[in-house]
């Protein structure tokens, strides 16, 4: 088995498609170059073994199952590897060679035959796991499905055509449950449809009486082991599990636009593009809105000395205003996430410690949604968004009858007339309410 790949990409290429093998070398090679800047690891090395059984054509009296077990599986006779290119998170390209042994089954009454199927095939990959949002509920399980072209040798071992070879070609297209052991090894199982457009021999090694061109039907079934190579923790398949962004230059720059938005023109700790009231006297304390709540006769220089200074204010009072000083009632989200971004993890931790202290308090969480995307998406995905924190917080032993959900769609006040990422992140977020 170590020489079946060098045999078989002899036998398939070196004879009669030299030209091909170099132009899918060369797109793997172009491909790992265009992406070296991005921070996940792209290459991986696959093997497994398993089941191929031959559906059609066979010819009278051959058999490679018992008659009736469709789903029946003869003995263990297919192996290969293969490696693996993620181009992005969600598609990458594989390349492998397969070894299948297909002979007559035991107690089928078929007459004795021995066929060797020699297989190449390159195929696209698409990760369904992402595509699927199975981030979203976990992070172990995983979803990949290929499909593409293949090319074969049929090699007749046992049967009147004993030494004959036939070349065939066609697809072959499958699905790929995969379950993270850990960021270098994964287990993984495969169901796999092949078609043979242009077979000439029955997979008993027979010629077909009265036709020259068969169509091929083979099913496989295998389990094996993917390993992840590359300096990275994470490879593609399980990039988006752990919330991170690819960041190219361009959300870096989005990133510092970000901050310098944060612009405050009355000082009182709310941000002017979320300020109803910019111009509150200074001291007085505000809520999420910049609207003024309790106005003090002296001014001092913020509004945590008022709150220190002042012994009319009650503790609660106290704890309540600092949830607005510091920005712990609006918790934000990356573009079609439902999951809290990592910054506002920690304002949910800050509302979660102010409704265990104060058990009689009350919230509603209020989801918004950026402009893109129709008006009832964008509602549900409000609502979603909502839930996800509620969920959180429940966690966190909060009874849920104290927290309330309103989904408010598309913040209109944020992105009327607006199209920049800036505003599209600020309107992205779930504005909680304390009572």
């Amino acid at each position: 088995m170590i020489f079946l790949p060098f045999y078989f990409t002899k036998m398939c290429f070196i004879k009669s498609k030299p030209f091909l093998f170099a132009c899918l070398y060369f797109v793997l090679c172009f491909t790992s170059a265009k992406a070296q800047e991005q921070d996940f690891n792209k290459w991986s090395i696959e093997a497994s073994t398993g089941f191929g059984k031959p559906i059609s054509p066979f010819a009278p009296k051959y058999f490679s199952s018992k008659n009736n077990t469709y789903f029946a599986f003869n003995k263990i006779n297919h192996f290969d590897i293969g490696t693996r290119y993620m181009i992005s998170p969600y598609f990458g390209i594989r390349m492998g060679v397969t070894y299948v042994n297909i002979t007559n089954a035991s107690g089928s009454n078929s007459l004795p035959f021995e066929t060797e199927l020699y297989k190449i095939d390159i195929q696209g990959v698409i990760n369904m796991g992402h595509v699927l949002n199975f981030d979203q509920f976990t992070s172990r399980l995983g979803l990949l499905a290929h499909f593409g072209l293949q090319f074969s040798k049929l090699k007749i071992k046992e049967n009147e055509n004993a030494g004959k070879m036939d070349s065939d070609g066609g697809f072959i297209i499958g699905i790929t449950p995969q379950y993270k052991i850990s960021d270098r090894i994964v287990f993984n199982a495969d169901f796999s449809y092949t078609g043979n457009f242009r077979q000439h021999l029955n997979w008993d090694g027979s010629y077909a009486a009265n036709n020259k061109n068969l169509f091929g039907i083979m099913h496989d079934l295998t389990i094996g082991i993917t390993y992840y190579i590359g300096k990275h923790k994470q490879h593609a398949d399980w990039y988006w599990n752990n919330l991170d962004l690819i960041k190219t230059q361009k959300m870096l720059e989005y990133e510092a636009k970000i901050k310098d938005l944060q612009k405050d023109t009355d000082k009182d700790d709310i941000p002017d593009y979320l300020d109803l009231e910019k111009n509150t006297p200074a001291g007085s304390i505000v809520d999420s809105k910049g609207r003024a709540v309790i106005k003090e006769k002296t001014s001092p220089k913020n509004t945590e000395s008022i709150v220190a200074n002042n012994s009319n204010l009650s503790q609660k009072d106290k704890d309540f205003t600092a949830i607005f000083e510091n920005g712990n009632n609006e918790v934000y989200f990356d573009f079609n996430q439902v999951n809290p971004n990592k910054d506002s993890k920690k304002k949910i931790v800050a509302i979660i410690a102010y409704m265990k202290k104060y058990p009689e308090s009350k919230a509603t969480l209020n989801g918004y949604t950026d402009n893109r995307g129709g008006e009832e998406l964008n509602k549900r995905l409000g609502l979603r968004r909502s839930q996800k924190v509620k969920e959180i917080i429940e966690l966190y032993g909060v009874d849920p009858s104290r927290i309330s959900l309103v989904s408010k769609g598309i913040d209109e006040l944020m992105t009327e007339g607006k199209n920049d990422l800036e505003s599209l992140a600020l309107a992205r977020r779930v504005v909680i309410v304390l009572q």
